[in-house]
């Protein structure tokens, strides 16, 4: 009932009386269909007699069968109404309807079956209008019988073309309603006829399929000689039964045929045998891999991974690591989901003997497999003598090993025979720690197994540690920094780069000053830098003390180039001194110029002065013509918009339920009090596009739709004065200065300038000015200029949040 619901809502929204509303009789709704109710309504009760109606509400619905808009709802109920009424009543609509109400008409009498409108729907075939002739066909087949079928056949020979079609079609679902019904004989033979007919293709593949459902045990050899015959029509047809078909004589007889048949239906015969899932097709399907046609050899490899078993795992692995790309994917697909048979021995038998792409190739299906059975064999695979078998076993371990192999694992790597095997193994180790809740005893070990190994040993446990991280890790790499075998603090110096956190940041700094191997200093200055770029704790004036210590330690040109990147981040004079300072090396000009126009474009609000004068250097001596042209810009727009209030800071945003925008611009919140408790006021940054600061853009702010959010700041006025303000808001405005409201406009609007107009006395010296701005949905600003009461510029207006 939450149609009627809605029905009921919109008439009592338009003024509209519900006749619904008190009562969901009968009686009610037909009183409904017979008011001037809006159609909503009239809806809403054709849905209630359709559960409830009776013949008594037939003359209603009769009535609304006229008007293009009603005539379907109440052809819904009439259409399942079992009363002997409604079919009357459908029956005299067919005389007195007209368009796309009859054709509803003719659709309802089809789908009640109704014998005794059949000669009217049959007259109805040879109408002029398309529509209702092939409506009127379409009902005529689903009455059916003898007589109906007779018709149809008169019919089609004087149809047009689409009528035609609409006939033909309806040939068709009365012989599939012979079958359905037991009379296999009379529908085989008016599928033959549409199958004779010069219909179009897709009612002859129906037709044809039909035909071969009707034949009992004719079936298959009728599906055989289709295939093997020329008639287009009939093989579609004949493919599509191909998996439907039971019995092993079918799979049999729809097998011998690959050998013989054209590649396409190969293709197609192919995919229908994997479909039927007979694995009696199997020894068929492997001699199509032999196929000279690619396409064919695709198919048949696919086939095998339904119809295959054990025994085609040598044949795949083959075919897995020959042929085209896509032989190879198709022969690898099927040897990861073969299920037949012991799959998983004889894949491990295979590998004792076959060549060595072989080997690597089941190798790796094994693990893709998941066959976690297969680990003890792996293992003993890892530690042979062959390497290229080492090397795939160790990967295949990769996906299957868990916390019980750590010990094994270890072992690959400390007795590894080459650094190629010894790197597998550490990455497999590595790969099945990290997923294990073991992840501490997988480092453990590892430690452990350093003391007294070889170098090359150590260097890859080291490795496999660190990677791994945890308990003593950090104080094993920074022991291994200070290692005798440079080998060793080589690796150590790396992986903590790499993979250690930031607790290693000054072990990294200390690396970067001492090491005399200029590899060793750089892998240091990489991984502090990475870490630095990383953290996000602290103020700024500790970020800049890190950049200074890590430009301090290297002064390559990728060192600097780092620690540029990282001083463009920082909100501080000294940081754009120190990246102006950095222009005068040529190897890093251009990052040092880009460093300052990024920290000049965070100062604005702050150190304005200093902003300005480092924009005139870039417009002048910046080698970047980007460089240049944003500062000439930026510049531009500090003189042009001088005389806007910013910056601001901000409160909010505050909600109240079951209020909208425009009714939360009287609701008084804790900001328009002074002095109340819990309001925090933090400082809105500028916009991502440096040359739009003067706008206040609250987006980030407001958290979503239909909130306030509060914006103060203050404003010095060299005297006492009468101004004129400028005021663009998005969306409603109040605007307080010194504690009196100068402004308010409830608007739901985009931002633009001077939207606004109104008049304000300014004190001399600091003026408090507070904002209050709704947000309806999308954006949300605040834009505000200052002249004087003539309109020109104010020489010493300023503004800061701090008054300073």
């Amino acid at each position: 009932m939450k149609r009627l619901s809605i029905a009921l809502l919109m008439a009592s929204l338009l003024g509209v009386p519900s006749v619904l509303a008190d009562s969901g009789t009968e009686a009610q709704a037909i009183k409904a269909l017979q008011s001037s109710a809006i159609p909503a309504e009239k809806e809403a009760a054709c849905r209630q007699l359709k559960r409830i109606g009776t013949a008594k509400a037939v003359p209603a619905l009769v009535s609304l069968l006229s008007d293009d808009l009603l005539a379907q709802w109440a052809l819904d109920v009439l259409v399942t109404m079992p009363c002997p009424e409604a079919g009357e009543a459908l029956r005299a609509a067919l005389r007195t309807t007209v368009r796309k109400p009859r054709v509803g008409v003719v659709h309802a009498l089809g789908e009640r079956r109704d014998r005794q409108a059949l000669p009217e729907l049959i007259r109805l075939m040879s109408d002029a209008d398309v529509l209702l002739a092939s409506s009127a066909a379409t009902a005529v087949s689903k009455i059916g019988g003898a007589d109906a079928i007779d018709a149809l056949k008169k019919a089609k020979a004087a149809a047009a073309a689409p009528v035609r079609a609409a006939i033909a079609d309806a040939l068709l679902a009365c012989a599939k309603g012979l079958l359905a019904g037991g009379d296999a004989t009379a529908a085989l033979a008016l599928y033959r006829e549409v199958y004779g007919s010069k219909e179009a293709e897709r009612f002859r593949v129906a037709a044809y399929r039909g035909i071969v459902l009707s034949s009992g045990d004719r079936a298959v050899s009728l599906v055989v000689g289709a295939l093997r015959g020329g008639d287009r029509a009939a093989k579609l047809a004949s493919i599509q039964l191909v998996p439907e078909l039971a019995g092993e004589n079918a799979t049999a007889a729809f097998a011998g045929l690959l050998a013989g048949a054209a590649p396409k239906i190969q293709v197609a015969l192919l995919d229908a045998l994997s479909l039927r899932g007979d694995p009696a097709a199997a020894a068929a399907v492997r001699a199509a891999v032999r196929s000279p046609d690619r396409l064919v050899r695709i198919a048949a490899l696919k086939a095998l991974m339904e119809l295959g078993d054990a025994s085609h795992v040598p044949l795949l692995a083959e075919c897995a690591v020959s042929g085209t790309d896509a032989e190879r994917a198709a022969a690898r697909y099927s040897l990861v989901n073969l299920r037949r048979g012991d799959v998983h021995g004889a894949m491990l038998s295979l590998i004792d003997k076959a060549r060595p792409e072989v080997q690597g190739k089941v190798l790796a299906v094994l693990g893709s497999r998941g066959e976690r059975a297969a680990v003890p064999a792996l293992l003993k695979l890892a530690a042979a003598d062959k390497e290229p078998v080492n090397v795939a076993a160790i990967s295949a371990l990769r996906k299957l090993a868990g916390a019980p192999h750590a010990e094994a694992l270890l072992g690959l790597i400390v007795r590894a025979s080459s650094d190629s095997v010894r790197e597998a193994a550490l990455s497999t180790f590595v790969t099945v720690g990290a997923r294990c809740e073991q992840r501490e005893d997988f480092v453990r070990r590892a430690l452990a197994a350093m003391q007294g190994a070889e170098v090359a040993v150590r260097c890859a446990l080291l490795k496999a540690a660190g990677q791994l991280g945890g308990p003593g890790v950090l104080d094993a790499l920074r022991a291994g920094a200070r290692d005798a075998s440079p080998q060793i603090r080589g690796v150590a110096i790396r992986t903590m780069a790499d993979h250690a956190g930031v607790k290693a940041l000054p072990d990294l700094l200390a690396f970067a000053r001492e090491a005399s191997d200029k590899d060793q200093q750089a892998s240091a200055l990489q991984g502090y830098w990475r870490l630095v770029g990383l953290m996000k704790i602290g103020t700024p004036e500790q970020h800049l003390k890190r950049v200074r210590d890590g430009l301090a330690a290297g002064k390559q040109p990728d060192a600097k180039r780092r620690a540029l990147a990282e001083l463009a981040k920082i909100p501080l004079p000294e940081a754009m001194e120190m990246a102006q300072q950095a222009r005068g090396d040529d190897a890093v000009k251009a990052d040092a110029e880009s460093a300052c126009y990024q920290i000049a474009t965070r100062l604005i609000y702050s150190h304005r002065p200093a902003v300005e004068t480092t924009l005139r250097r870039l417009t002048q001596g910046a080698g970047s013509e980007a460089v240049r042209n944003n500062a000439k810009a930026f510049l531009a727009s500090l003189e042009k918009h001088a005389d806007f209030v910013v910056p601001w800071l901000v409160a909010g945003p505050y909600r109240q339920k079951g209020k909208e925008a425009q009714g939360l611009f009287g609701v008084v919140f804790p900001p328009e009090k002074p002095g109340a408790p819990g309001v925090t006021w933090r400082v809105l940054p500028a916009p991502p596009e440096p040359p739009k600061f003067w706008q206040a853009i609250l987006d980030g702010v407001v958290g979503g739709n239909h909130c306030v959010v509060y914006a103060k700041t203050k404003v010095f006025c060299p005297k006492a004065q009468p101004v004129s303000l400028e005021i663009g808001s998005d969306d409603g405005i109040k605007l307080w200065i010194n504690g009196q409201l100068v402004h308010a406009n409830n608007a739901v609007r985009g931002m633009t300038p001077a939207q606004d107009k109104a008049k304000a006395n300014l004190k001399q010296g600091w003026n408090d000015f507070v904002a209050k701005i709704t947000q309806h949905t999308a954006g949300c600003g605040l834009v505000i200029r200052i002249t004087a009461a003539n309109g020109s510029r104010i020489d010493g207006l300023r503004c800061d949040p701090k008054g300073e």
